[in-house]
């Protein structure tokens, strides 16, 4: 196993922050409204400058708040716990993973992304192409700021941590559990186009992900044994990260046109609409 610790601190500045734009719509028919909403939501959308930043949006009342900002970055992926944010993003020209306060966690020639944060905040997973050329499962530990390759799939992706000790992610198109302790790979889903954001429901008997084809849409099914699975959401743009609601009531979906609140009987009600929104995290 191999095991890296370096740890640079980077200079954060403040970026400017919109108010929030777009109004649900009326329900017809049953459904819900912003008011039925709460928490708040992880996100990076551009701020007044046009830089990305990360953003959390508290929920009922639709307040943007910023978290932190990365100047030229062209991608961010956030994710968080409500103490710890982490996220990807090209700021260094390469690929790195960061916390939001500015600790580069990793840094290598290559692409490293997809960082994903355990429910803990003790452990941050994340994909790295660099090491062997391949698409390396690492986990970065910060108590002991150590880092631990996991797995050599170089088709790896999408990791999200479950729990401390499992890990979703999507290998060939396929959705896989990955057991820490073990190391051992379990298959979920088989490939129906390309998958994307396999998340678990609070209560871990739902499983919904994004495939993009065509028509890019929204799954959910019953989990572990998935028998039962359904289209809950078709788009018109790619899908960009999916977060449920800690009740388990609700999913957001990010995308091209600001962000997509459902229900499980696909009742939507937009927020941010117009913007490229990227979600993240759900958090209390």
């Amino acid at each position: 196993m191999r095991v890296w610790g370096t740890i640079i601190l980077v200079g954060m500045a403040l970026l400017g922050c919109d108010k929030f734009r777009g109004t649900p719509p009326p329900s017809e028919g049953g459904g819900f409204t912003l008011e039925d909403l709460s928490g708040r939501l992880l996100i990076s959308r551009a701020g007044k400058g046009g830089d990305l930043g990360i953003f959390s949006l508290s929920l009922p009342d639709a307040e943007l708040t910023l978290e932190c900002d990365f100047y030229g970055s062209d991608e961010i992926s956030p994710s968080g716990n409500g103490d710890v944010v982490v996220l990807s993003s090209d700021r260094s020209g390469d690929f790195g993973i960061y916390l939001c306060d500015g600790e580069l966690i990793y840094d290598a020639p290559g692409e490293d992304g997809d960082a994903s944060l355990s429910p803990s905040g003790n452990y941050v997973v994340f994909i790295t192409r660099e090491m062997d050329e391949g698409g390396d499962v690492a986990i970065y530990d910060r108590l002991s700021r150590s880092l631990y390759v996991l797995y050599d799939d170089d088709t790896a992706r999408d990791p999200w941590f479950r729990d401390d000790g499992e890990i979703l992610v999507v290998r060939d198109g396929d959705v896989y559990v990955l057991l820490v302790d073990s190391l051992r790979y379990d298959k979920v889903v088989e490939a129906e186009g390309s998958i994307s954001y396999p998340r678990l429901s609070p209560d871990g008997r739902t499983l919904a992900y994004a495939v993009d084809s065509d028509t890019p849409r929204v799954l959910l099914a019953t989990y572990p044994d998935m028998r039962d699975t359904r289209v809950l959401w078709r788009g018109d743009g790619p899908v960009l990260g999916l977060a449920w609601s800690p009740d388990g009531r609700f999913l957001a979906v990010g995308g091209g046109d600001g962000i997509t609140v459902m229900d499980t009987s696909g009742f939507t009600l937009k927020i941010l609409e117009g913007e490229r929104v990227e979600v993240g995290s759900w958090i209390p």
